[in-house]
């Protein structure tokens, strides 16, 4: 009875910490934060697992709803990379550490003689010298077989792993999220150290820069996809980028990708919030092994063949098509009889399946305007049914190891060399008296991973031929005789209407575009000088910067804040034709260039940039540089920006900024023949 107090006198000072901390820190009982710091190691009736697998799914949603709104230049795999990096669980350990959550964990069970009440001092006198001959430890980190119970010592020291305090992290997090809502969740995680604000507008943005796909709308009947999924886009261009291809390149907007990021992380806290809510007594191993079982990429395929949304896939690959062909006929074959009676090979399912599905729910998130409610009830109806007796099958390789141990038999993997052009061959030999010698599957697929797993399945099927099937069927037992809850979004209820909603659909004020030429103006050659010291041939405009010269003059301000005079006009027509301009730091105005300065420029043979390199070398300069000022775009459909940099006699240095190129030779082809205009309208050349 001591013991337990104590820990509830601990979760409750942990709660005055949080509550003293940040303003949510109240909206969390002290019960929830004693399930969030109790292991199971402590044999408790509650541990802290269950709300760890609830709230690693809310963390890895927050930190990806922020990463694809704040770097929209990065693919897909760089932003997995960072994601990974902010919700790993050294990262997650450091700021728990910062914090002083360690001494809050409770992570030993109750032992009579190791327990000492008030009035009963320990024995261990714990000193610096003596510490490493009580503990038996052997590293900050690191916790030593010899003695898992952690012996006392005045110093009340216990050791932990790194992973344990990281799960505490996540476990306060799913605590917030039950006992308060998404606000207090998203509190929690800005007091750790976690990012995860980005400027509303940013949403905006991409509903916006989306009008990019809308020439994709002609692929496929859009009217046709939005009745089948039961919603009605207001930005549909995010629905035709979330059905888009890398292999289509025909557009000038993205592929499903980045939106297939987001998606995953959505998907995943609504099956978890699913799982949660509707298995309120599930073991927190079973809501993993669940959660494992329909958070997939196989099952959203299912999904993608079932709704028949691949038929609306904006793809030009034959390779790709025949994959998707060959699996869609054999799913849906399976569809209308049993898995196991089916004869044929199951072929490799294609992951553009799932990650439609996917990208589909990325889609639908920034159009609702992170409402996730609303998505919840939306993809509960594509999902269903998320988990039936039926659709629980363990993985294969571990199935078949089970068996094969239950029943006390052999299971060996024997790989053949890849050739032929056929893959890797697996052969999955199971052998034992029960099966009268040896059984063998086989598979043959491109990645050994594959073929493993199509030769478990194989070895599985003719192990039921002999009788022999998984143990037990825990899973499938509960679900059919557990007590099941209501589905809910965990952290929607008691929210006020989920802080982290932005209301965009009919909602958003969209940008307003000036008519005037000045407005649609392309980004291209700019030059500017990076020292204060100026050309003797610009010295007259450093004088005098009101000087008005015989060409239309060029302001240092935007395009957009030209003028709307006749003169400006003209001279932006002549600007726009000559696909360059130029300006220079610390000045005002400058002479437009020549409409006629390609033709000045064409008396160089061979590239401007062999040009630039052999003129410098004349003039006995610097050997320029070329230094890449931006690369944007998709991965399939990147462009380049180049910067030329002239090293000129005196200190002074002149950088020319090229048009955006589809590779990188011509961005610096680009830049180089800005140089050498440059170089031309001051007397250079």
């Amino acid at each position: 009875m001591m013991h337990r107090l104590e820990n509830l006198l601990v979760a409750i000072e942990l709660k005055e910490l949080l509550t003293a901390s940040f303003p949510e820190g109240s909206l969390v009982t002290a019960s929830r934060v004693l399930e969030a710091i109790t292991t199971e190691r402590c044999m408790e009736g509650f541990s802290l697992e269950r709300l760890e697998v609830l709230g690693d799914a809310f963390l890895k949603y927050a930190v990806s709803r922020r990463l694809f709104l704040v770097y929209d230049k990065l693919d897909e795999g760089q932003l997995t990379k960072k994601r990974s990096n902010a919700i790993k669980n050294s990262n997650l350990y450091k700021r728990a550490k910062g914090k002083g959550f360690p001494a809050y964990i409770r992570d030993e069970y109750f032992d009579p003689k190791q327990y000492f009440a008030l009035g009963r001092p320990c024995k261990n006198v714990c000193t610096p010298e003596l510490v490493h001959m009580i503990h038996y430890f052997e590293g900050d980190n690191t916790m030593t077989d010899t003695d898992f119970t952690s012996v006392k010592c005045t110093k009340r020291h216990h050791w932990l792993h790194m992973k344990t305090i990281a799960d505490v992290v996540e476990a306060l997090i799913g605590a917030y999220l039950v006992d308060s809502g998404f606000g207090a969740a998203l509190a929690f995680l800005k007091w750790i150290g976690i990012e995860i604000d980005f400027d509303t507008s940013l949403v905006g943005e991409v509903c916006i820069r989306s009008r990019n796909n809308l020439s994709l709308i002609k692929c496929i009947d859009i009217d046709e996809l939005e009745r089948l999924l039961g919603y009605n886009f207001s930005y549909k261009g995010l629905l035709l980028e979330a059905f888009a291809h890398p292999s289509f390149n025909e557009h000038n907007g993205g592929c499903y990708q980045r939106l297939e990021f987001l998606g995953d992380a959505v998907l995943d806290y609504i099956i978890t919030s699913y799982l949660y809510s509707v298995y309120p007594d599930m073991k927190p191993g079973y809501l993993t092994d669940m959660r494992s079982m329909t958070v997939n990429n196989e099952s959203f395929a299912c999904v993608a063949v079932r709704h028949g949304l691949y038929m609306y896939l904006i793809q030009k690959s034959d390779s790709l098509s025949s994959a998707v062909t060959k699996y869609v006929d054999f799913m849906k074959a399976l569809f209308t009889a049993d898995r196991d009676s089916c004869d044929e090979p199951e072929p490799k399912c294609p992951k553009v399946l799932g990650d439609i599905v996917e990208s589909f729910a990325g889609a639908l998130v920034i159009d609702t305007g992170f409402d996730l409610d609303c998505v919840w009830k939306l993809m509960l109806n594509i999902l269903q049914p998320i988990v039936t007796p039926e659709t629980l099958c363990l993985q294969p390789v571990r199935e078949l190891s089970e068996v094969c141990q239950h029943h006390n038999l052999t299971l060996d993997y024997v790989k053949a060399s890849k050739g032929n052009g056929n893959g890797y061959l697996v052969e999955a030999k199971v052998s034992g008296k029960k099966v009268s010698g040896s059984v063998g599957g086989t598979g043959t697929r491109t990645s050994i991973k594959d073929a493993k797993k199509v030769a478990s399945k194989d070895a599985l099927l003719k192990l039921k031929g002999f009788g022999l099937e998984h143990p037990n069927k825990i899973l499938e037992v509960f679900i059919r005789t557990c007590r099941k809850g209501s589905a809910v979004l965990v952290g929607k209820n008691k929210a006020e209407q989920a802080t982290s909603n932005i209301k965009i659909a009919g909602k958003l004020e969209e940008p307003k575009f000036n008519s005037s030429p000045a407005s649609c103006s392309r980004d291209l050659h700019s030059v500017r000088s990076t020292s204060e010291l100026i050309p003797p041939c610009m010295a007259s405009l450093q004088k005098n910067s009101s000087t008005v010269c015989e060409q239309p003059l060029l302001p240092l301000a935007t395009e957009n804040d030209m003028s709307s005079t006749n003169q400006n006009q003209e001279a932006y027509k002549e600007y726009t034709n000559s696909d360059h301009h130029y300006d220079i730091t610390n000045k005002t105005e400058y002479q437009w260039p020549s409409a006629s300065w390609d033709t000045d420029i064409d008396q160089f043979l061979g590239s401007a940039k062999s040009s630039l390199n052999e003129f410098c070398q004349k003039k006995s300069w610097e050997v320029p540089s070329w230094v890449c000022y931006q690369e944007e775009g998709m991965p399939h459909q990147k462009s380049f920006t180049y910067m030329a940099v002239l090293r000129l006699p005196g200190n002074i240095s002149i950088e020319c900024l090229g048009e955006p190129m589809k590779n990188k030779r011509l961005a610096m082809e680009s830049a180089s023949r800005g140089a050498l205009w440059w170089l031309n309208s001051q007397g250079y050349l």
